[in-house]
Parts: structure tokens; C-alpha cells; sequence
């Protein structure tokens, strides 16, 4: 059986300043790394395949 969602919980005050700075920060190189990698990958679908 189907469980229903939960609504999206709702930010306010510091919660909320924490994620603008949190969005508007710079990447780090770590993140800019992964970010590459995810752009090169290569996604085979299986699908079709008998």
C-alpha cells in the first residue's frame, strides 16, 4: 500500500538565512569534482534489450 507524502516542511527565520547563505556560497572543489563527473557519466539503458 501507498504511503501519502508529507508536506514540505516550511523555512523561516534563521532556518531560512542559513539556506540563502548555503545556496550562494561558492563550491567547493570537492563539490566542482563531483559535479564533473556527474556531467561525463554515461547512462546504457537496459530497456529494449531481449
Amino acid at each position: 500500500m501507498v504511503k501519502p507524502i508529507a508536506p514540505t516542511p516550511v523555512f523561516e527565520g534563521d532556518a531560512l538565512d542559513d539556506l540563502i547563505k548555503y545556496m550562494k556560497r561558492p563550491l567547493t572543489m570537492k563539490e566542482k569534482e563531483i559535479n564533473q563527473r556527474l556531467k561525463n557519466h554515461r547512462d546504457v539503458s537496459l530497456i529494449g534489450f531481449d
